[in-house]
């Protein structure tokens, strides 16, 4: 691990107050070289001694008013011994897997239920009867809530003097931990997740609870998809007037009215949600600052990052409801979650939707018609071309689209295979990483070594990508070139006088050798939308893609469409393919086409193949068979 990858990760512990083995980390910076790195370094080990010590003048009830700012959300625990493998009460704890101000919550097994459990077990330094009985009435609190986004509470269990919550034990991420690694989501993913938590708040609210602590890390989405609200440990009874004044909860979440001493409502969650929101699109916040005057500060004078700027992609409506969400002022903001949620759905399904939803099915029917007869037209003007029938072709628009949607057919069919193949491997992986120790060993490395490639070649730079994408997708499409040269040259050449051992690569023998051409081209095609789909998106937030890489793009998907079109009707359509036998002068022949009293003749055993004959003057004796152009230039019948 890299000293800046170190000091990432030191900085994560000292801001989620997790215990710091500073000794063992001195000695490792002490080998850098870079002084900055050095400095950065015990700067970090001077916030977390502050830490500690304003932790502990919390645990005894003294300290200043940034100290009462901080009581949920910023205190440092103590060290306690270690528990993993341990009993407490009738359970076996298993794995830590959190660990806040007030507690650890440990996946523990309760051989009662016969089912892993969560417990939120109290620090053993928080011994007082007053946080025992703030725990016992979130329990209580919880408990009265029967929501499916709301974590389900089982009981509330004291056991060698210390207090513990029972959850059920949720598998999955939290929200933070998924945008770090997704990016940020678009508007209809972060709708999704907030209609899911202002639901979720609604049934808090409903047992007389304000979380006042709504924010992403305390949001997880399971590996099934379910949306839940986690820890209510800021939340207050409404009737707990005492200390319902006390701003409790993540500063960078926190309504500013709470600043200023006023009640927790049900506007201060919706504050909430609207940075929640901003967060899941932008990784940033509204308001943000060093310290948390610095936050306050930039409230108070309304200096907010403008959403729009910083993401201009997003639909106006959706920064409309964000703003008001994140209103200053109370009156200006929603004033209960499903307020929030109710214009969310306005905002995005209007009273006259469906007339645009209408418009939009019809336009998208009508551009997919327009494609696929143009698909159709360009492969049926390249094939008559080639054989010299131009002239005496008969196709119609309807023959044109349904030619194009048969040719279209096999790639479709081929992408939803690469993502059901790359979706039943992230399942396998979603599976195997948590149940097996050396397969989630296995797995971190080889995410280790991706990062550490992706950091060599420079692909955090999306534009850098995409010149990789570009790059891969021209070789692969040249190297299929190169290996079919065979196949193009037959379909590009005059095939009237062609010699005949160029068309013996069309012969009906060959075409299984012919569609693996198709599949290759459809491969690459996949993977390039693909790729090219993943770094749309991580353009959105991060660093613009370059203008001309689109342009690029565009003229890749060109040539990798019209090199999969060029021989679809040699190989693949049996109407286009298979023509009339007739014989003239003695030679078998194909009718190509007729116009007037003429019939285009192709003859294979001539030269030029091509005859323009006049039914008037020449004898032509039909027959009922229909062959292949090509099957006579087939090695086993020359």
């Amino acid at each position: 691990m890299s000293e800046e990858q170190l000091l990432d990760r030191i900085q994560q512990q000292v801001a989620d107050r997790e215990p710091v083995d500073w000794d063992a980390l001195e000695t490792q910076m002490r080998r850098s070289s870079d002084s900055d790195e050095r400095q950065e370094f015990e700067l970090l080990r001077l916030l977390d001694q502050i830490a500690g010590v304003n932790a502990t003048l919390q645990a005894g009830d003294v300290g200043d008013e940034l100290d009462r700012l901080l009581t949920t959300t910023v205190e440092r625990p103590a060290d306690e011994p270690g528990l993993i493998g341990s009993t407490w009460g009738r359970y076996r704890l298993d794995e830590r897997v959190g660990r806040g101000g007030f507690g650890s919550v440990y996946r523990a097994w309760d051989p009662v239920l016969e089912m892993p459990v969560a417990i939120k077990i109290l620090h053993p330094r928080f011994s007082d009867e007053q946080v025992k009985e703030r725990l016992i009435r979130e329990g209580r609190a919880l408990a009265q809530v029967k929501h499916p986004n709301v974590v389900r509470v089982l009981n509330v269990e004291q056991h060698d003097d210390r207090l513990g919550l029972v959850m059920e034990f949720l598998r999955g991420e939290t929200m933070d931990a998924i945008v770090a690694v997704q990016g940020a989501f678009n508007e209809r993913e972060a709708t999704v997740i907030a209609e899911d938590v202002c639901r979720a708040l609604a049934a808090v609210h409903a047992v007389k609870v304000i979380h006042r602590d709504v924010k992403a890390r305390n949001i997880i989405r399971e590996r099934a998809g379910r949306v839940v609200l986690m820890d209510l440990g800021a939340g207050l009874m409404e009737r707990d007037r005492e200390s319902a004044a006390r701003p409790e909860g993540t500063p960078l979440y926190m309504a500013p009215e709470l600043w200023r001493g006023a009640q927790a409502t049900a506007a201060s969650d919706v504050y909430s949600v609207g940075v929640l929101l901003f967060f899941l699109v932008t990784q940033r916040y509204p308001f943000e600052g060093a310290t948390i005057d610095a936050i306050k500060d930039a409230q108070a004078g309304g200096r907010r990052e403008s959403l729009l700027s910083l993401r201009p992609d997003l639909p106006l409506w959706f920064v409309a409801v964000v703003d008001r969400a994140l209103a200053l002022d109370t009156r200006d903001r929603y004033a209960t979650p499903a307020d929030l949620v109710h214009h969310l759905q306005a905002a995005r399904n209007p009273g006259k939707d469906w007339k645009q939803v209408l418009l939009r099915s019809t336009s998208t029917i009508a551009a997919l018609i327009a494609f696929l007869t143009i698909a159709g037209m360009l492969s049926s003007r390249a094939f008559n071309l080639t054989l010299g029938r131009g002239d005496y072709a008969t196709e119609s628009f309807v023959d044109w689209f349904v030619l194009g949607r048969r040719s279209l057919l096999m790639p479709l069919v081929l992408a939803l295979l690469s993502g059901y193949a790359v979706g039943l491997a992230l399942a396998v992986r979603s599976v195997l990483v948590p149940a097996f120790s050396i397969v989630r060993r296995f797995d971190r490395a080889v995410v280790d070594r991706g990062r550490a490639f992706a950091t060599r070649l420079s692909l955090t730079d999306p534009s850098i990508c995409a010149c990789w994408l570009v790059l891969l997708t021209a070789f692969g499409m040249a190297a299929t070139w190169w290996h079919w040269r065979t196949l193009l040259q037959a379909v590009t050449s005059d095939m009237a006088t062609v010699p005949a051992d160029s068309l013996a690569v069309l012969a009906p023998p060959l075409n299984v050798y012919l569609t693996n051409f198709r599949i290759a081209l459809s491969v690459i095609a996949a993977a390039n939308l693909a790729g090219w789909y993943a770094l749309r998106r991580a353009s959105r937030t991060r660093q613009r893609l370059w203008p001309l890489l689109t342009l690029t793009e565009v003229a890749v998907l060109v040539l990798l469409y019209g090199s999969m079109q060029l021989p679809y009707r040699f190989i693949h359509d049996e109407d286009s393919a298979r023509f009339p036998i007739v014989t003239w002068r003695g030679e078998r022949c194909h009718v190509l086409g007729q116009e007037a009293d003429e019939t285009l003749l192709f003859c294979p055993k001539m030269l030029p193949r091509n005859r323009v004959v006049s039914r008037a003057t020449e004898t032509l004796v039909p027959s009922d068979a229909h062959e292949s152009l090509f099957a006579s230039f087939a090695p086993s019948t020359r």
